[in-house]
């Protein structure tokens, strides 16, 4: 005899996004909607109990990720402005529980990547700075120093940097 189950209790079991080990593997991040809202979530391994990092600064629909930075002291994510897909750049600090703004450019999008080993620098997907289309930049960790790397007429993917930094 198979169970059944009913609708509403279905619907409402939270759902984990994005779930993303920190460059030591001893936590993990991921996005839970365990209150009915999303939120940033930090979990030490193997077993440790879920933390809540953010409240109320990541973004209600998921449209692009986060990474940590190398030193695990540090998650930046993109979130855009009442859903429209021009995704900011920010960075939360889990001693302070501090949000810091790194983009404030109301007709781009951001898409952070990755740190690079020595966390000097991010790896990022931009488009509007360069004519519409994602391509590749870096930037400093503080949202300072903004270098285009790639100038193609489509959309860029990828991203990630050689495990000694030497490359990208």
């Amino acid at each position: 005899m198979s169970a059944r189950f009913p609708l509403e209790e279905l619907v409402s079991l939270p759902n984990f996004y994005l779930v993303t080990p920190s460059w030591q593997r001893d936590r993990v991040a991921f996005y839970w909607d365990k209150s009915g809202r999303i939120e940033l979530y930090v979990m030490d391994l193997p077993d440790g109990t879920p933390r809540q990092i953010s409240h109320g600064e990541v973004p209600r629909s998921l449209r692009t990720g986060f990474a940590w930075s190398r030193d695990g002291r540090t998650i930046v994510f993109g979130r855009d402005r009442d859903g429209d897909e021009m995704h900011d750049l920010f960075r939360i600090d889990f001693q302070s529980g501090g949000v810091t703004r790194l983009t404030d450019d109301g007709d781009t999008q951001h898409h952070i990547l990755e740190f690079n080993p020595d966390d000097r620098w991010m790896a990022v997907l931009t488009a509007t700075r360069s004519g519409r289309q994602l391509n590749l930049f870096l930037m400093r960790p503080d949202g300072s120093e903004v270098r285009q790397l790639t100038h193609f007429a489509r959309p860029f993917e990828g991203g990630r940097w050689s495990p000694d930094g030497e490359w990208l």
